[in-house]
């Protein structure tokens, strides 16, 4: 029970670093504009929270496209593209198409090469 744990903290690290590290930056910016007086204050936020959201995204899947997953039809490893960061999954399985046998199975995780990297 306990490996299972520790996989699933080691997944759950893996994604929310990088949101915290925006998430307190953005809240740092936005003190910034409630104490000072910007020009174009609108327009300056709207920029900072679209520049925030793209900056989370793209260091998510900078973590999520190294993690490998195994197809449960054809057994080959392969690895998630920027669109299937989105795809239905639980916990350590993920609804995706296999780019070998072209088949929508629940990949799991190839936990054994993610022990090899820690």
């Amino acid at each position: 029970m306990s490996k299972f744990w520790d996989k699933f903290s080691f997944y759950n690290r893996l994604t929310f670093k990088p949101i915290i590290i925006w998430s307190v930056l953005f809240f740092i910016i936005g003190l910034i504009f409630e104490f000072y007086e910007f020009p174009n204050q609108n327009f300056c936020f709207l920029v900072i929270t679209i520049v925030s959201i793209t900056m989370i995204f793209v260091s998510v899947y900078n973590k999520i496209k190294h993690i490998p997953y195994v197809c449960k039809n054809c057994s080959h490893k392969f690895y998630i593209k920027f669109h299937q960061m989105f795809a239905i999954n639980s916990g350590l399985q993920s609804r995706l198409k296999c780019p070998f046998c072209n088949r929508v199975t629940w990949a799991d995780i190839y936990i054994e090469e993610i022990d090899e990297k820690n």
